[in-house]
């Protein structure tokens, strides 16, 4: 079957099925279950997508019935909690304190446990990025972090924050565990799943702890750190020769054992997965560097000192990333700094529609190459560009491979982090890191390859959910907290336009970037409508007491 008329019959009962995770996320996000109503839009366009996806879909009766099913299923669960009949327990905000909304825990012993968690997480990292040079220090690790976790849990009463990932996120560690005990060679799938343990770890660690906007500026410096890491480390063990001869031929001259990164193919780390890992930090950093100044009492201030470091150091990463010459990772570049334009000045918006105009415009005028031009991609052969050749062969060869692994094992996939045995030849090498293909070189096949169709539906809940909170937060706020929503919304879309052509495969070192990026989308909205919500409480008893307060 064509690949693209697949991928049309598949599209809508997945996105779906990931709408209804999102409608089911707003519910798990409060306090009480019922304190917050399934989010009605979300429900509806879920089941007309998944109703419009068993009408494409020339599935077999047992997906059928499966799908039909979880349609009735959630229909009658939005029934029973539209009804009335169970009591919802409204909240009293005016009797809520600013102080009580904004801390969590303030007892020495959870601020100790707290700090306890933070310390084993950062020396638990190294550890976790490679598991297999010290096998016994990564159970210890893992045995750590469960028993930091149990004792949290038995403290606190809570696994981890409320969020509204949950349930996408319970269904994505569900598969990931599965995949992990599906895979037919365990030295390809055991350091996916070490990565993707520290990368939750993470993500639970700082939805926990960010709780102010200093907090979130920490975390954020750490994030930058940690990306500017991987760029020294990815550049000085993957920067080739062919790539940029001058400085090429200097890390050449390095020891073998500082240019050899264990886990890697060739000990050599991929300039393209190292450019897409960059871009889960870069336009986070870009937006709160462009961010407008605080107009209003409660904005974010930012010093000039702490814009023009942020400035050096977002140079540096741009720096890092058109030294890896990945054209995939340039291109989601360009798409986070055009959204950024356009969200952030007003005349931004006019520009892009000017721009968009001019290409329609030229594109009539030049019809005739635009076609050729087209018709060369999908007879899959290479077009000289301005940047290189750009050719579809290798990449639709690829995809058709993880398209026909997927039907094959809808449910299941082929093992976390187990693409390459597809290739005949990994069983047989001595290392199976030098063979075969590493991935699906795109994000939703990789998803789909890893964790079978209903991890792709997780990750497709998980990044629904995290852009409409950053558009709430890009709506409602203003200062440094503005310009951090606009660099979330720009990073969910540059790296996801790179996601087309090359990914950064879950559980992979760099994806902790990922993760970081997910926490931090959930953080900084939960206490901002926090800060809102104790500003409207103040404003509400000063009005009692006829005292008013600037805007």
């Amino acid at each position: 079957m064509n690949l693209w008329v697949l991928a049309a019959r598949a599209l809508p009962w997945v996105l779906g099925a990931a709408c209804l995770l999102v409608a089911g996320g707003d519910v798990c996000r409060a306090t009480n279950l019922w304190q917050k109503p399934v989010n009605r839009r979300d429900a509806y366009l879920g089941l007309a997508l998944v109703l419009l996806g068993g009408l494409l879909s020339a599935t077999r009766l047992g997906w059928q019935v499966f799908w039909a099913l979880l349609a009735v299923a959630f229909a009658g669960y939005l029934a029973w909690n539209w009804s009335g009949r169970v009591p919802r327990p409204t909240v009293e905000t005016s009797e809520m304190s600013a102080s009580a909304m904004m801390r969590s825990g303030s007892s020495k012993v959870l601020v100790g446990l707290n700090w306890a968690e933070t310390a084993i997480v950062a020396v638990a990292a190294p550890v976790l990025w490679f598991p297999s040079l010290r096998p016994q220090l990564t159970i210890l690790a893992l045995l750590t972090l469960l028993l930091i976790w149990i004792t949290i849990y038995l403290a606190r009463g809570g696994l981890w924050p409320r969020s509204c990932y949950d349930p996408a996120l319970l269904c994505l560690l569900i598969m990931a565990a599965t995949g992990t005990l599906r895979s037919d060679i365990p030295v390809l799938t055991l350091p996916k799943a070490a990565g993707l343990i520290l990368g939750v770890a993470i993500y639970r660690l700082i939805l926990r702890l960010v709780r102010s906007r200093r907090s979130a500026m920490v975390v954020l410096y750490l994030a930058l750190a940690l990306g500017l890491l991987f760029a020294l480390v990815g550049l000085v063990n993957g920067l080739r020769p062919s790539k940029v001869s001058w400085l090429g031929e200097q890390l050449a001259r390095l020891p073998r054992w500082v240019q050899a990164l264990p886990g890697t193919e060739n000990g050599l780390v991929s300039m393209n997965q190292l450019g897409g890992a960059l871009l889960y930090i870069l336009p986070v950093v870009g937006g709160v560097v462009l961010s407008p100044a605080a107009k209003r009492v409660g904005d974010w201030p930012l010093k000039w000192l702490e814009r023009g470091l942020l400035w050096v150091l977002a140079t540096l990463l741009v720096l890092a990333l058109v030294l890896t010459q990945s054209r995939a990772a340039w291109l989601g570049l360009a798409s986070a700094l055009f959204l950024i334009v356009i969200l952030r000045w007003p005349w931004g918006r006019w520009a892009a529609i000017a721009l968009l105009a001019g290409g329609l415009i030229w594109a009539w005028f030049n019809r005739g190459g635009v076609a050729a031009w087209l018709g060369l991609v999908l007879e899959q052969r290479a077009v000289e560009t301005a940047i290189g050749s750009l050719s579809l062969t290798g990449r639709v060869s690829i995809w058709e491979r993880a398209i026909a692994c997927v039907r094959a094992s809808p449910l299941l996939g082929c093992g976390l982090g187990a693409f390459r045995t597809l290739d005949a030849d990994v069983a047989a090498a001595i290392s199976p890191f030098d063979v075969g293909t590493p991935h699906a070189h795109q994000v939703f096949l990789q998803a789909a390859t890893d964790l079978g169709l209903p991890g792709l539906i997780a990750y497709l809940a998980m990044l629904i959910s995290a852009w409409r909170q950053s558009w709430q937060l890009y709506r409602r706020s203003l200062g440094v907290q503005r310009g951090m929503a606009i660099g979330f919304l720009a990073t969910l879309l540059g790296s996801h336009i790179y996601g087309l052509a090359d990914v950064v495969a879950l559980g992979s070192k760099p994806g902790v970037l990922w993760w970081i990026l997910l926490a931090l989308i959930a953080a900084v909205s939960d206490f901002g409508d926090c800060e809102r919500s104790c500003v409207a409480v103040g404003r509400e008893r000063n009005a009692r007491n006829r005292v008013i307060i600037p805007e």
